[in-house]
């Protein structure tokens, strides 16, 4: 087996299972950018879907009711979107989930900012010098 990229490392850590209704679902929590992407921090609609790939414990029945097989399925993307779309009580339930484990991230981060030494911090973004090329004319 193939070692995992460093990028595929990075993503791998931050997966993780929200549990809701008996199900696990499988998620990555988002970055710091896909958050400022998200304008405000919000994740809404199919935004979710973006940070969902995967799925433990449902069933056919679950998503096509009692008359369907009770076998589970397996997890895809086009059904989680099917399905999810109305079931407000699980979809709130996952973006909580994920939206508690940034705001854990970001305390983590700020902490670690607050007791690193002194001068290893990037500068604050109000002392940035532009530093873009100048022209001579």
């Amino acid at each position: 087996m193939a070692a995992l990229s460093i990028a595929a490392r990075l993503r791998k850590a931050r997966e993780m299972v929200v549990t809701v209704g008996g199900f696990e679902f499988m998620v990555r929590r988002p970055t710091d950018i896909e958050m400022v992407d998200l304008r405000g921090g919000e994740i809404a609609g199919e935004q979710l879907l973006r940070f969902l790939f995967g799925w433990k414990g449902v069933k056919e029945s679950d998503i096509l009711g009692d008359n369907a097989d009770p076998h589970e399925v397996p997890f895809n993307a086009e059904t989680a979107r099917e399905w999810l779309a109305d079931r407000p009580d699980l979809y709130v339930q996952i973006t909580t989930g994920l939206l508690t484990a940034y705001r854990e991230h970001a305390e983590e981060l700020e902490a670690r900012l607050k007791n690193s030494t002194p001068g290893s911090n990037p500068p604050p973004p109000d002392s940035i010098q532009d530093r873009s090329p100048t022209t001579s004319g």
